[in-house]
């Protein structure tokens, strides 16, 4: 029975072949063998035409029959007559309207593959690379200075555009499929790239690239135009990535950061001020707050400006009778407004991939102490113990490896025994002990001794690298020890300590310039190991009826006649063992006592008697001729007295008046400096 079914069926579709349109037949023909429509490329009219293998009615008849054997009893009829929701699925046409296109649903569409192709620094063109692979090279310090990019493989329209970033050119035009973006043979670097796809084919498909870079390794995934790389750093791209994704689907690795514009990132600080309220925003360095007006810093806000980079920056500060607060961040207040509080210190640190790549560093400006050390990421920058304010600072971002302020001392934190030492300058101190003046205010270079009991006016205080108040004076830098200085409202005054020698004792009758020479500088310690006798001798002569001027006219053992040297010959010889001495001829009494608070003995062309009035006999070599001629050393005075060193005499306290007048004649002085 089934035979006799199928043979009616074969019949039924044979009339239907016969009467039904041609569109209709190809239709069925088409539920029977998938193969009997060709497609637009194969023929040459608007009509589907059936091919070669297209399937007769009697190899139909016989393909039936062959199904048939295999059908199972339960098969019904229709199953094998086409149904009518059957045609309604077939392709119709007629001679005035074409036939659409139509592709077998299991055709699959071509996978595109991406190539590129780099040019290398030292190598040339490496080899072609595609879908994802490396390109360029690792470890090996060596740039990229061009690029070829294309797609192959693609059944689709369009193609590729890429552009580079180059060394001292900066951006150039797009170039498209296989076509150089950079330079060869001109050594530059590239430095980012943008590339992006066109056509039919951007609408199926990502085009995703990621670049290493010279210091910061790999950075993230960019896509469609987006910039893969630097700028304004100068950093060379060393390899690069790229690979099609098809719409929708994932990225082939992280998005975050595939750039970074050194440009546009800028650290933002501003500083509330005393007197003043908030300054204006200041970046990169530049000074927020002033100098040179003493003027606390009372709040901060910090933030990070356009930044590509995820994360931020926290800051925190050290507050006048509050301490450190808690951390803020990006824009918040640290410290405080309206309080009359000053910042002592701060702390700042980046936060998320900016702490990755960057460093933030900073410092600040400090009464007394000036600029401190730059320190970073979250160092202290500042002082505390001492209450002093925090005046300035400066902030800036420098990448991980790259130069970067020298780090330096930042933070001063007030020495356990600083209650020992003058943090307020008194007006005036005296000297408890001999101690010396100081040249620069870290104390490291000596000066002159100073006796015990001299009494300075005071200038002000200045702190030294180690922490520690410096008293200023005219005259040099002393310690603020009070263990060493007492603040007193005595009046100026000082006494040397000045080790004594007799000339008359020792043989040396006309001997009294040279031996009060050797007494300052066994004070000053500035004899050059050489006895009084050695220097007394060094003494520059000239013949007994020669100009003292040029040299000691005599001998200094000589026990008669005017024997003696003037400044201008003395002078010299003063500096072979104290190089700063200086004629001081001329002067009134009042620089003496200048003199002797440097620390300065004075040498003094006066009179014997002690210190009698003046003679005087003539004139002596264009000076006057002092009958009584003596020279002596000022070693200390208070008040209108001077103390006097005598060679002959001795030490003794003589009023400033007598001074003045045994000096009077020809004004004549040396003082006496190492």
């Amino acid at each position: 029975m089934k035979r006799n079914l199928s043979f009616f069926a074969v019949i039924l579709l044979s009339f239907q072949l016969l009467v039904l349109p041609a569109e209709n037949v190809l239709a069925e023909t088409e539920s029977t063998n998938s193969s009997s429509i060709v497609s637009s490329e194969q023929g040459s009219t608007g009509f589907s035409q059936p091919s070669e293998s297209t399937t007769t009615p009697s190899e139909m008849m016989s393909s039936t029959e062959s199904t048939d054997t295999s059908t199972t009893e339960s098969s019904n009829l229709e199953n094998e007559i086409p149904t009518e929701s059957t045609e309604s699925t077939t392709t119709t046409s007629t001679p005035e309207e074409p036939v659409k296109e139509v592709k077998a649903q299991s055709e699959e569409i071509k996978t595109p593959n991406i190539k590129y192709q780099t040019h290398i620094q030292d190598i040339g063109w490496q080899g072609e690379k595609s879908n994802g692979e490396i390109s360029g090279t690792s470890g090996q310090a060596k740039r990229i200075e061009g690029i070829k990019i294309k797609v192959a493989d693609t059944d689709s329209n369009g193609g590729i555009e890429y552009k580079t970033h180059v060394e001292d050119y900066g951006w150039q035009n797009f170039v498209a499929n296989g076509e150089m973006s950079g330079t060869s043979g001109q050594a530059k670097r590239l430095e980012a790239i943008q590339m992006k796809l066109t056509g039919e084919f951007a609408s199926k498909y990502d085009i995703y690239y990621r670049v290493h870079v010279e210091d910061f390794g790999w950075l993230d995934w960019a896509s469609n135009g987006k910039d893969a790389g630097t700028c304004g750093f100068a950093l060379r791209l060393e390899a690069i990535q790229i690979s099609l994704v098809k719409k929708g689907e994932k990225a082939p690795g992280p998005t975050t950061l595939p750039s970074i514009d050194n440009n546009a990132l800028a650290i933002s600080y501003q500083s509330h001020i005393q007197d003043i309220g908030w300054q204006a925003a200041k970046k990169n360095g530049e000074l927020s707050g002033t100098s040179g007006q003493a003027k606390r810093l009372e709040g901060l806000k910090v933030k990070i400006e356009t930044s590509t980079i995820s994360g931020g920056v926290q800051y925190k500060t050290h507050v006048e009778d509050y301490g450190w607060q808690n951390y803020v961040a990006n824009g918040a207040l640290s410290g405080t407004t309206g309080k009359g509080k000053r910042l002592e210190a701060l702390q700042v640190r980046l936060t998320g991939d900016l702490s990755r790549y960057f460093d933030v560093y900073y410092r600040g400006h400090v009464e007394d102490f000036g600029w401190l050390g730059w320190t970073k990421n979250d160092g202290v920058s500042g002082s505390s113990g001492y209450g002093f304010r925090l005046e300035a600072i400066e902030m800036r971002l420098v990448k991980k490896g790259a130069p970067a302020p020298g780090l330096s001392s930042s933070y001063k934190k007030a020495p356990a025994d600083i209650q020992n030492y003058y943090m307020q300058a008194p007006g005036r101190v005296m000297f408890k002990t001999s101690a010396n003046y100081y040249n620069n205010a870290d104390l490291t270079s000596v000066g002159n001794p100073i006796s015990a009991g001299t009494v300075l006016n005071v200038q002000g205080r200045v702190m030294t690298k180690n922490g520690y108040p410096v008293l200023k004076t005219a005259y040099g830098y002393i310690t603020a020890n009070k263990r060493t200085v007492g603040a007193t409202a005595a009046g100026e005054k000082t006494l040397m300590n000045v080790p004594y020698y007799n000339q008359n004792q020792m043989g040396y009758w006309n001997g009294c310039e040279e031996f009060s020479l050797y007494m300052a500088l066994s004070y000053l310690g500035a004899t050059r190991g050489q006895n009084i006798h050695q220097v007394t001798n060094a003494v520059p002569r000239v013949p007994a009826w020669g100009n003292p001027a040029d040299g000691f006219n005599g001998n200094p053992t000589d026990t008669s006649g005017y024997h003696t040297i003037f400044p201008r010959a003395f002078t010299p010889y003063a500096k072979r063992y104290a190089p700063n001495s200086r004629d001081i001829s001329g002067s009134s009494t009042a620089a003496f006592k200048t003199e002797l608070l440097k620390g300065n003995p004075v040498v003094v062309w006066g009179t014997s008697g002690p210190i009698a009035a003046p003679r005087i006999g003539g004139y002596y070599y264009g000076a006057l001729k002092v009958l009584n001629l003596h020279v002596w050393l000022v070693t200390g005075f208070d008040g209108n007295s001077f103390h006097v060193t005598d060679p002959v005499y001795g030490k003794f306290w003589v009023s400033e008046g007598q001074v003045a007048t045994s000096y009077s004649p020809n004004r004549m002085a040396v003082a006496i400096d190492k």
